[in-house]
């Protein structure tokens, strides 16, 4: 089981285009994109919110397409950043 998806858990460094995250549980070093960076950062901010809800919320409040969101959420979860339930 991974750890669970909390903001103590991570160093990040950001930068213009992406951010650099580094796992203190696990000792993995992860980039991202700005998009899954910003998708990353909104569910450390919302524990509690299910993933796809954020993805909603950030493809209205971006006026962008869902399908790039959940892309993103799909990067997050191969990497192992994303708790399993």
């Amino acid at each position: 089981m991974r750890p669970a998806l909390a903001p103590e858990r991570f160093l990040i460094q950001r930068w213009p285009d992406g951010i650099v995250v580094f796992d203190r549980e696990l000792g993995d070093t992860h980039t991202m994109n700005a998009t899954t960076a910003a998708l990353f950062e909104r569910l450390l901010a919302q524990p509690q919110q299910l993933p796809d809800v954020t993805v909603a919320q950030l493809a209205a409040e971006q006026g962008s397409s869902p399908t790039l969101w959940a892309d993103s959420l799909a990067q997050l979860g191969t990497s192992g950043l994303l708790p399993r339930h």
